[in-house]
């Protein structure tokens, strides 16, 4: 008969009312790939797991943006904690630096702690990223052919999803505003 089909995280399970609480559902639960449970209406039909993997460039991206003067770099994101820190680790951040099962309000939340402390870059790539986005200093939006809501809320639209175009962009923002501080320095003299 008819019923509502859903495909969701375990928070989408719950507001179906649908118990996840099954021996061969808590086995693929405690791997630290993403599980994407299937219901109709209150009842789990089955699951699927998702591994995200880290595109080869990303580490070097990361590493490329330390060595350019990025103190601390934060990963947030909505994915459960085993799959967080597998990532984090393949990119090189220490546990502490990882922080997983966030809402778009917890990013926000957090961009508004780190703000605190100096100036935050937050680089999103969806409609889950918006808030956050425009909450930071500078909101980047990456692979932003993708949502509408996340380039609005960005500063920075890039339209690649390598994280390298990133290194790169931040690099040339450094160029320029050093250009900009030299000619302005020149036009003072100039004048004077």
């Amino acid at each position: 008969g008819e019923g509502l089909l859903w495909a969701g995280n375990p928070r989408l399970a719950s507001e179906m009312e649908a118990s996840i609480d099954h021996p061969a559902l808590g086995a693929l639960a405690s791997d630290n790939q993403t599980v994407i449970y299937l219901g109709k209406d209150s009842r789990v039909l089955g699951a699927v797991t998702v591994a995200d993997g880290v595109r080869t460039t990303s580490a070097a991206a990361l590493n490329a943006l330390r060595l350019s003067g990025v103190k601390r770099i934060v990963m947030m994101t909505g994915d459960r904690e085993p799959v967080a820190l597998r990532i984090g680790e393949e990119l090189g951040l220490p546990p502490e630096d990882i922080h997983a099962d966030m809402l778009p309000e917890d990013k926000v939340c957090m961009v508004g702690e780190l703000a605190a402390s100096g100036k935050v870059a937050f680089v999103g790539d969806g409609v889950n990223d918006a808030a956050a986005l425009a909450r930071a200093d500078v909101g980047i939006a990456m692979g932003a052919a993708g949502s509408d809501v996340a380039l609005q809320a960005a500063d920075v639209a890039l339209l690649s999803e390598d994280m390298e175009q990133l290194a790169k962009a931040h690099d040339l923002a450094r160029r320029t505003a050093r250009i900009i501080r030299q000619n302005l320095a020149f036009a003072l003299i100039a004048m004077a």
